[in-house]
This record gives structure tokens, sequence and C-alpha cells, in this order.
């Protein structure tokens, strides 16, 4: 997205003091930015800033954690309102280099960078100074201890001492007045549709909750809580259950404990008050955070909470996961300008980034299991009957032929190549959490170390049904 509908990718130009709307009438995208203390600065993609978490969300009434501090007042004033977003590019050389030649344009490249962060270390120090104006100013303990220090508002604290401190800006959205630059702003985090805090805070932040936007990747539900499991199991090691079957059935048990009326009879939550509906999201939907395969695997009530608190159906595009894979990237591109009314890039180099395909890299977490096949299989039956009337609901509210069939959460067996192939990089992908592991308890020897996640790891990493393999074989 933010190659294709970037500034510079739309025709805007690098510099953005010609981003404004009077210069640039294209519609282009942003994201918020984050910003350390040496001035390295990244695209935060999910900010999980309204909620979507399990743990404490960084959301203020006053927004001034995700818009940060006013880059158009004190030192920086002058600057153009949007410099924080400025990536100063190489420009594109004709012709094939040879080595030397790529070598040293790379250590230019380098150079160029470093000098680049260390003059927004400087800026960002000098923008997050105490402001003269007290009521845009904070104070906070820096990291290390000591007395209170005052900052902006947006800023942090993150390291340095109560004389010499050094800011930092976790979050960071464009301070702009209204109709100063055609932009969209872009949060990825696909957690807020299921915690209802999350969706009632984007909506009365919002000046104009109808001129919101939300795009709804919806995958077949099954295969969708495979594929979450397989990258906590095996992908991050954060999940320390090896059987997918298992794990999902113990959540169905818990959906229907946490409220049985509503698991025999779905359809009822079409009618249920918007109280009610909010606190049955808050009550079993765990506001959408990770671990969730089942109820985040359940669209239909998250999509009628954010329909009842007011947003338009017309305001979300509904695509299907498995659409969205097969689409030409220039059609999906085109899709999402007439939707969003960004403009796409004109030339065919920036929409290519979207068109990688190939490569060794397996293109989901649900490649990782070189059983993936068996355990879809093995627990689909139960799963099946489990979503049915769900997805039901889902058509009713999305459109009567929305849906999957069972061949979308079904997989062909391996062949012995791809088997090896896959258990090899699994393999690795063990030691390497392993070694990174140990190093962690070396540094911190006086700290009590199981290394919990590698045997976690190394579970997963041997089984064809997990634990449902593990047992046969002993028989």
């Amino acid at each position: 997205m933010h190659n294709v509908f970037s500034p510079e990718s739309v025709g805007c130009g690098s510099n953005a003091s010609a981003w404004s709307s009077s210069r640039c009438p294209h519609r282009f995208l942003l994201t918020p930015l984050g910003v350390s203390a040496d001035g390295h600065v990244k695209r935060v993609k999910e900010t999980f800033y309204f909620g979507g978490s399990q743990y404490r969300t960084p959301y203020r009434d006053d927004l001034a954690t995700l818009i940060g501090p006013d880059q158009r007042q004190g030192p920086l004033g002058a600057e153009p309102p949007l410099w924080l977003w400025e990536e100063t590019r190489a420009p594109p050389q004709a012709g094939r280099l040879t080595r030397d030649e790529r070598s040293k344009r790379h250590q230019q490249k380098l150079l160029r960078e470093q000098a680049e962060k260390a003059e927004r270390a400087k800026r960002v120090q000098r923008l997050c100074k105490p402001p003269a104006d007290a009521q845009l100013a904070e104070c906070s303990v820096p990291p290390k201890g000591g007395p209170r220090v005052c900052h902006h508002r947006g800023c942090e604290v993150c390291g340095g001492n109560a004389s010499q401190p050094k800011f930092c800006v976790r979050l960071a959205t464009p301070w702009l007045r209204q109709n100063e630059a055609n932009l969209v702003l872009a949060d990825f985090t696909p957690n807020y549709l299921c915690d209802a805090r999350a969706m009632l805070r984007i909506r009365a932040s919002a000046a104009d909750p109808s001129g919101l936007q939300f795009v709804l990747l919806m995958r077949d539900p099954i295969m969708r809580a495979f594929s979450e499991w397989s990258m906590m199991s095996l992908g991050f090691f954060w999940d320390e259950a090896t059987d997918f079957g298992a794990a999902a059935l113990r959540q169905v048990h818990q959906l229907r404990s946490c409220d049985e009326i509503l698991f025999e009879d779905p359809s009822l939550v079409l009618k249920l008050p918007i109280n009610k509906l909010a606190s049955y999201l808050r009550r079993c939907f765990g506001r959408g955070g990770m671990r969730n395969y089942i109820t985040s695997s359940l669209y239909a009530p998250c999509i009628a909470h954010a329909l009842r608190l007011g947003f338009k159906r017309e305001q979300f595009l509904v695509l299907r996961y498995e659409d969205l894979t097969s689409m030409d990237p220039a059609e999906l591109l085109d899709l999402l300008q007439r939707f969003t009314g960004l403009r796409s890039a004109p030339d065919a180099a920036a929409r290519r980034v979207c068109n990688r395909r190939g490569g060794s890299k397996p293109k989901a977490y649900s490649s990782y299991s070189p059983d993936a096949p068996e355990i879809l299989a093995a627990a689909a039956k139960q799963l099946e009957r489990f979503f049915a009337p769900w997805n039901a609901l889902l058509r009713e509210l999305v459109d009567p032929h929305f849906g999957w069939e069972r061949r979308d959460h079904t997989r062909a067996p391996l062949n012995a190549t791809e088997r090896q192939r896959i258990e090899e990089a699994q393999a690795a992908r063990v030691k390497k959490h392993h070694d990174f592991e140990r190093n962690e308890c070396e540094k911190k020897p006086w700290r009590p170390c199981q290394l919990q996640g590698f045997r976690a790891a190394a579970k997963s990493s041997s089984g064809a049904l997990g634990g449902q393999r593990q047992r046969a074989r002993r028989h």
C-alpha cells in the first residue's frame, strides 16, 4: 500500500513542501510513524492504539499519544508540516552496474542514511523540548530513574538523565489544517473489529465518523484459525498448544461456557440491543487479541456491532482472502483506489511491488507444518459444523453469496521432497529460537530461565497431528 500510494509514488515528489493540496491534488497515503532517540524512523503498520490487544493500549481521550508532538509550533514551525514523512532515495541508475559500482553506491547510501538519521535525531530532540505553554508539556521519570523530566506532549523520555534527557516519539501522525493536504492516514491493525471498546473509541474520536473507511479481509474461518495457530505455535513459539484440533475445540467449549444461549442460536446476535452485543464481545471475544483462534474467526458478531454503532455498510470494503490472493495486482489496486479515492501509482514499476510471486519463503504461516493437510482434515468435520450457523449469519450481513467451501480449508498432501524442505526449514527455525533463548538466559544469569519457548518449539516441530500423532507413535 505504501509503495504504491505514497506521495512520491502518486506523483507528488519526495519533498514534503510539495505535498499540500494546492500543489498536489492527488490523494496519497501515509501511516503513523515512530521515531527513536537516535533518529531512526519506522512506519508503524499496526498501532493497536484504540485496542485490539489483551495488553494495555496507549489510547487517551485527547489522542496525544497518537498524534505526537505538534510539528508546526516551536523551533521547527517553519518546516513543511509533513517533513517527518520525507524519504530520500537514490536516483535510479541506467544500465547494469559492476560489483565495485554497486558496492560504492551501497556505501554512499549508508553514509547518506547515517547523516539523515543524525539530523533527524537533532530535530526530534528540539521538537520534544518542553514548550513555553505549560498545557502542552508533560513530565515523566527517565527509564534509569532520577528527577522528573518535562517534555512536549506526545513525546517520551527514552534515555539520558534529568540534565540531558533523550526524547523519542512512539507514535506521530500529521498535524494539518482541514483540507491542507489530500491524504489518507492508514492504520492496519486487524484486531479492532472484534474489540467493542476499540470500535467505540474510533467512532468517538472521529470528527466525522461517516468519513472513516474500513477494509475487511476475511479468510475461510477454519483456515484463518489454523493459520493463526501456526503463526503462534510454529512461527513465533508463543503458544505451547501443539495440537491444533484440541486447541480449537477447547476454545469452542470456552465460547459455549461464556454464553450458551447465543452459542446455541447465533441468529439471536442480530436481535441484541447494542449494549448487550457490546457486552457479549467484551466478555467472550478477548478484545480481538492474539491466540483467539475461534472468536477472531467469527466475523458476523463483530460486523453486526460495527453497524449497530452507526457505521454504514458502504463504509466497508469486504474482501475474501481467497479472492485477493488470486486477483491480478493491478485489478486489486484499482479496486482499492475506487473505494478510498487514492490515486494509483502512475508507473508500472511501483505497481509491480504487489506482484512478488515465487521464491522459497512460505507465503503464509499455515505452510510451516509439513502435516498441514492432515491436521486440517482431522479438525475439519467438527469445525465445519460449528462455523456453519455463524457463516450463515455473515451472509445476512454482507451478501447472500458471501462465504466459503470445503476446498478453501483443504490442502493436498505433500510429496516427499516438499515435506523434507518444510521439515528442514522448521528445524532451522527451532534451532534459531533455541539459540536466541539460550543467549537471553546467559545475558541474565540472575533470573530463572527454563527455555519454555524452546520446549514448545521442539514439540511442535515433530509432528503430523501434534499430540495426536505423538500418541499414535507410542502405541
